[in-house]
């Protein structure tokens, strides 16, 4: 989990650099 693949990276609207991987575990966690 350490390394971060620019493939499943992106950056939104104010800058911040989004990881997919995180985005996908915060959902299933709610």
């Amino acid at each position: 989990m350490g390394e971060k693949a620019p493939d499943f990276t992106l950056t939104d609207v104010l800058g911040n650099e989004v990881n997919l991987y995180d985005e996908l575990a915060n959902g299933q966690c709610e």
